[in-house]
């Protein structure tokens, strides 16, 4: 390992990769105080704006059932947002998206057995699952339709 490599925690990882998306995205002044984006994030992730502060500064971990609220508030694949930020390893199949074949149903145990996850990364895993094969709800602006689980 050189000098220059800094290895960072999942948390930190999360953190750099929501600020960069967000102020790539939707919420370019998140780090300006009064701007209102760092409320409207917050907002539309179904979190309070201290959970999100927490988060940004690297300091606490959302609850798993914020993340895909929160993927999609930033308008991007919750699975991408998992493996961005260090939550789960990357796809290392040899395999490619056209040469995929139909195999059994998988389970979300199935998944944190293979990636070999801790706790948090199984609870992860269940939550990613659970949100990704429930409908939305029907007015996608209802935030508390997301908690209403």
């Amino acid at each position: 390992m050189d000098g220059n490599h800094v290895d960072t925690s999942p948390l930190q990882r999360l953190a750099n990769y929501v600020r960069k998306t967000a102020i790539e995205g939707d919420y370019p002044n998140l780090d300006k105080p009064n701007s209102g984006d760092k409320t409207r994030l917050a907002k539309a992730a179904g979190m309070s704006i201290s959970t999100l502060s927490l988060l940004l500064v690297a300091k606490r971990m959302p609850e798993a059932k914020y993340l895909t609220p929160l993927a999609r508030a930033l308008n991007t694949d919750p699975l991408e947002l998992f493996v961005e930020s260090g939550l789960l390893p990357a796809a290392t199949g040899s395999q490619s998206a056209q040469e995929a074949v139909a195999s059994p149903p998988i389970t979300p145990d199935d998944v944190a057995d293979a990636w070999q996850v801790d706790a948090f990364g199984r609870e992860m895993v269940r939550a990613m699952f659970q949100r990704l094969t429930t409908p939305p709800p029907a007015d996608q602006n209802d935030i508390g339709g997301a908690e209403a689980q």
